[in-house]
């Protein structure tokens, strides 16, 4: 299903907001 792919999509985008936040520390 294409909600699967959006849940993957929502949490890549979670973890690379993460690491911007960690670089613009």
């Amino acid at each position: 299903m294409s909600t699967d792919s959006i849940e993957k999509l929502y949490k890549n985008f979670g973890i690379l907001a993460d690491a911007k936040d960690k670089l613009s520390e």
